[in-house]
This record gives C-alpha cells, sequence and structure tokens, in this order.
C-alpha cells in the first residue's frame, strides 16, 4: 500500500483552488455527459425488461 503524501502547506492551497475551480463546460464534456445519461438510460431499460421477463415466469 503507499504512503500517504504529506502536502506543504503551499502545496495544500494550491491543491484546494484547483480543486474549487470547476472544469470548463466543453462540447467534449457535454459530449460525455449525454452518453453517461444514455448508457444509464439504457441500463436502467433492460433491468426493466429482465425484470418483467423474471416476472413473467
Amino acid at each position: 500500500m503507499n504512503e500517504p503524501t504529506i502536502l506543504s502547506l503551499e502545496g495544500w492551497m494550491e491543491l484546494m483552488d484547483e480543486m474549487s475551480k470547476p472544469p470548463a463546460d466543453t462540447p467534449e464534456r457535454r459530449a460525455t455527459f449525454e452518453r453517461v445519461r444514455t448508457m444509464r438510460a439504457v441500463r436502467e431499460r433492460l433491468e426493466r425488461e429482465e425484470r418483467a421477463c423474471t416476472e413473467a415466469r
């Protein structure tokens, strides 16, 4: 297991500053989220269909 990294105060502040900035809203980022939403919808539909088939038996 890796040992935890100890940051200096400056390093910690830099990390917190970087984490406080949201990523830029780009077409690529929106497309990624759209793919994730689509995949989730497909997965949920398949799970519903599987439950319906199981219950119909």
